[in-house]
């Protein structure tokens, strides 16, 4: 029996401070103690090893006590129960009528209280529900796909959810309505833990078939030129790109802005428009359609994505083994999107 599991050996600790500095040395171990009405609880772990070996010497090598130790446990459940409990026979140990009534109940109450106190165990066949997940469309694109391949081969009976991700807002996680935030989202206060998953530079994609594709993007023509914005907060927050933008004395022509990558790539393979993205956005878009991806011609901030979730659930097995699965599929993915 492996010693998480042993209900006996936190006792068997506490025992034997008991036996070399008396009663009040082993009370520093108060985490290993828990009464019911004045009674130790491990002193029904000792009640339980003699009332199913019937037998003090093999009672007490099960619990790891000397017999001494179980002679003063026994002495302290005689007087709390005002009872024998067992007799000493040449056979070994009888129990008495109150001994006898407790074993069975007694013995189930604490394999419960063990079970209960166990470790958890992560039986990912047997998961069933939904992990909700706030996201941008971007990520959606970049790591779901890796993502749901590898919960589909895992953890078969678990479904994913993904919502938007609200102005790059934690109040989801704090509404326990999502599980994860995942995207560009500022460090905050509060009870959140944030974890780095990538940065990516900034690039530019046009229609391959544009006047623009044709000829070097200079600094002159991306400031001149009509742009599509693919926008996640309100039209008065300026985003990453524009706050850098800004900076080197740029203000970008918006024309369009749109709010999902679907549309952006429709536009842009239908007009001569030009949208500033992450690089590996553009990669992808590249497999997609007819563009070209151009070198942004102004320093730009890397954009940098996170996963954040509540701590709340920081130890949470179930909550860890996904966490651990969106790093794996970022790594993926990532890795091979640019």
């Amino acid at each position: 029996m492996p010693e998480w599991y042993n209900p006996y050996i936190k006792y068997a600790r506490y025992e034997r401070l008991w036996e070399r500095g008396g009663f009040c040395a082993a009370r520093i171990f108060t985490m290993s103690k828990m009464n019911l009405e004045g009674l130790d609880l491990n002193l029904l772990m000792v009640l339980d090893a003699l009332g199913t070996e019937l037998n003090a010497t093999r009672a007490a090598r099960k619990i790891g006590l000397s017999q001494p130790g179980i002679s003063r446990a026994l002495g302290r459940l005689r007087k709390y129960f005002n009872d024998q409990l067992f007799i000493h026979t040449a056979g070994g140990l009888r129990p008495t009528a109150r001994a006898e009534a407790l074993r069975a109940p007694l013995h189930e109450a604490l394999s419960k209280l063990g079970s209960a106190l166990a470790p958890p165990t992560l039986e990912l066949e047997d998961w069933s529900g939904a992990i909700r997940l706030a996201m941008l469309d971007m990520e959606e694109f970049l790591l779901l796909p890796s993502l749901l391949r590898r919960v589909n081969r895992l953890a078969p009976n678990l479904r994913l959810e993904a919502v938007p991700l609200l102005g790059l807002s934690v109040a989801q996680l704090q509404e326990t309505t999502v599980d994860f935030a995942i995207g560009p989202i500022p460090a905050t206060s509060g009870p959140y833990v944030r974890q780095k998953l990538y940065a990516d530079h900034f690039v530019c994609i046009v229609n391959a078939t544009s006047p623009m594709a044709a000829n070097e993007l200079t600094f002159q023509t991306y400031a001149a030129a009509r742009h599509l914005q693919l926008g996640f907060m309100d039209s008065d927050t300026p985003t990453q790109v524009d706050a850098s933008l800004k900076r080197a004395g740029i203000k970008r022509n918006i024309v369009l802005r749109a709010h999902s990558l679907a549309a952006a790539l429709f536009m842009l393979t239908e007009t001569d428009l030009i949208l500033t993205t992450p690089a590996r956005v553009a990669t992808r878009f590249a497999t997609m359609a007819n563009v070209k991806i151009m070198p942004l011609p102004a320093a730009v901030d890397d954009l940098v994505v996170y996963q954040l979730w509540h701590e709340r659930n920081q130890d949470d097995a179930r909550h860890k083994w996904f966490r651990a699965q969106i790093k794996e599929a970022v790594t993926e993915r990532v890795s091979t999107a640019g």
